[in-house]
């Protein structure tokens, strides 16, 4: 008998609402005959919104309050027992599902997470990972925002958390670099070159040194590990070039009659492009060192982006994300010792 995997959904979140993670869902479901979903929100708004439209592997859970997406992080946390993000941490907690899926709040997905999953033993804080694409595939950025205050060990382990995942979604022995100002060791503060030494004596680690923004897309590193402000800083960065392309593509090939005929004929090349650097092709954000599965969606994407996060949640269920985490963080702990 095929094993299932089950996702609890916050259906409320996100720019676009349960419109968007409703038709995602439903289109998940039909591409994978092992997944599961939850829908959590309000039941009449789910209720309406679907109009009559059934799976049978689709079941809905009542949440009478949506955590906002301008909600502060002290408010989500005395206030939001009741909330769709809640429950469906709730559901990952109760054993009930592998993991929970939200395009709402980031702030307060990570506090609700952190409160109710817990952490893995011997990390500190949770850290938000993503891929960018470089020119031989992709590289995985951590951390993206969640702490910007990062000590030097809690940077080793991210290293630690980016491996487990390099390794798990990829097959391969990620090559590991520290973002820093420059490539040289004598650069950067006191808390990157500490950071750096631990990184370098990890045990099997292949580690590259300190590499610098440009080396994001460079595809000379496999996992860049990096403090939250910068990380996010370098996100926000990647997508508002990202978009400023996309816009002069569409500017310059639409200026003309010749130009649109040309744009026409290269329409195959341009479309593959565009997905290349669309953040909703890659959407996804993985927060790691939970004791738990949980995914953050881009909040203003519509239906097949999210679709993208569905498929990113249930492959890392299948490969057993979170047990090959912890038994990389367990080997880390015990090297230490």
């Amino acid at each position: 008998m095929q094993q299932t995997y089950c996702i609890a959904i916050d259906a409320m979140g996100g720019d676009f609402g349960p419109r968007t993670t409703i038709q995602a869902s439903l289109e998940a479901l039909d591409r994978h005959p092992n997944l599961e979903l939850v829908l959590v929100g309000d039941l009449q708004t789910l209720t309406e919104i679907l109009s009559g439209r059934t799976h049978s592997r689709l079941s809905l859970k009542h949440a009478s309050s949506v955590i906002a997406s301008d909600s502060r992080v002290k408010s989500a946390l005395r206030d939001g027992a009741d909330s769709s993000m809640q429950i469906a941490l709730n559901l990952v907690s109760e054993g009930e599902c592998g993991a929970a899926l939200s395009a709402g709040n980031t702030g307060a997905l990570m506090a609700l997470s952190r409160r109710t999953l817990g952490m893995i033993e011997g990390i500190e804080r949770p850290a938000i990972t993503a891929a960018v694409p470089t020119h031989n595939g992709q590289c995985q950025v951590l951390d993206l925002g969640a702490n910007i205050d990062s000590t030097s060990e809690m940077l080793v382990q991210y290293a630690v958390l980016g491996r487990a995942l390099v390794r798990v979604e990829q097959g391969v022995e990620p090559r590991v670099g520290l973002l820093n100002v420059g490539s040289e060791e004598s650069k950067g503060n006191e808390t990157l070159r500490d950071a750096s030494a631990a990184i370098a004596e990890l045990s099997d680690v292949k580690y590259v040194g300190f590499v610098e923004g440009s080396d994001l897309y460079s595809g000379e590193a496999d996992l860049i590990v990096c403090d939250g402000m910068a990380g996010n800083v370098a996100l926000k960065s990647s997508e508002g070039v990202a978009r400023l392309i996309r816009q002069r593509i569409h500017q310059g090939f639409s200026s003309s009659l010749y130009r649109r005929v040309i744009a026409w004929l290269a329409k195959p090349v341009l479309k593959e492009l565009s997905g290349q650097l669309s953040v909703g092709s890659r959407n996804g954000a993985l927060f790691l060192g939970l004791n738990g599965l949980v995914v953050k969606s881009h909040g203003g994407v519509h239906s097949k982006q999210f679709g993208a996060a569905i498929d990113r949640t249930l492959d890392a269920l299948q490969k057993d994300l979170i047990s090959q985490i912890k038994n990389d963080v367990s080997q880390y702990l015990a090297s230490r010792s």
